[in-house]
Order: C-alpha cells, then sequence, then structure tokens
C-alpha cells in the first residue's frame, strides 16, 4: 500500500510533475523508498527493502549483469519479462536511496530540473547536469552500493 500511497502523494504535492515525463527510476525508486516491508510489516521511509534486494542479490549471486546506469536512467522499457521488471524496481530502489543517502542536494536539483520536461530525450544530460559527467565513476559506486546493500541484507527465500 505505501507504494501506491508514494506514488500519489509525489503527483498530488507536487514533488515530480504528473503531466510531465518522470523517468521510471525515479517514480518506482521513490515509491519503492517509501514501502519497505518485511515479513508484511512496514518498516518505515528509506528502510533497507528485502522485496527489492532479493533481485538484486539473485542477479549477482548468477553473475548476471545490472542493468547499466546510463540504460537505468533514460529507459522506462522494463516489462518485457518480470525477471527484467523486478531487477529495474529494484536497481531503482537502490540508486534512489544512494541518492537521498549520499547526494540529496543533487537529487532535489534533478527533481526541480525535470519538473517541466515533457518529453525523455534530456534524460542523460539532466541526470549528468545533476550528478557529475564522469558518469562510469558514479556507476562504480552505484554498483558497489547495490553490492553492500545485498551484503548487508539478511535474505529469505520467496514463500
Amino acid at each position: 500500500i505505501m507504494h501506491e500511497v508514494s506514488h500519489q502523494l509525489s503527483f498530488n504535492c507536487g514533488l515530480v510533475n504528473r503531466q510531465g515525463d518522470v523517468p521510471f527510476w525515479v517514480a518506482e525508486g521513490l515509491a519503492c523508498y517509501c514501502e519497505a516491508t518485511d515479513q508484511g510489516g512496514w518498516q518505515g521511509i528509506g528502510e533497507p527493502n528485502p522485496e527489492r534486494t532479493m533481485p538484486l542479490a539473485a542477479q549477482i549471486q548468477s553473475n548476471g549483469p545490472l542493468i547499466p546506469l546510463q540504460t537505468l536512467v533514460t529507459s522506462d522499457n522494463y516489462h518485457q519479462d518480470a525477471r527484467l521488471a523486478l531487477l529495474a524496481y529494484g536497481q531503482s530502489w537502490a540508486l534512489f536511496r544512494m541518492l537521498m543517502e549520499e547526494r540529496p542536494r543533487e537529487l532535489r536539483r534533478f527533481l526541480t530540473n525535470i519538473y517541466n520536461r515533457k518529453t525523455p530525450e534530456h534524460r542523460l544530460e539532466d541526470f549528468t547536469d545533476a550528478f557529475g559527467l564522469d558518469l562510469a565513476r558514479l556507476e562504480g559506486r552505484y554498483q558497489a552500493y547495490i553490492r553492500d546493500v545485498v551484503q548487508q541484507q539478511p535474505m529469505r527465500r520467496a514463500r
């Protein structure tokens, strides 16, 4: 429920623009950031999220590739198959959480900059404007963050 509530609040309160171009990673990363539950109990906004960590752990354990950061921030096409969608939700949650923890001012600036965007062609430019041109360096930090989150989260078997 908190996932859907966060969508409603973020759009209704004007954090993101309902008529604007809101990238998948922003909309879903924010919603996943707010939804954290553990065995049915809500944990709180920004808390570790076992549901989103599990697909990340599975991908890492199988030596499968993560979605590249540039693709994640520019694309919305993650619903081709369920496994890719779960990975995209997990990675979006991890990116949003990392930016909230480590670069909140830049995240605020990014959200302000995209507010009036209506089409997706500026996504990479807006992202690098807010978070820096060295996407490879940020990708390295992001992948390390994902690995750290996976290692810190006790894994539960899917029911």
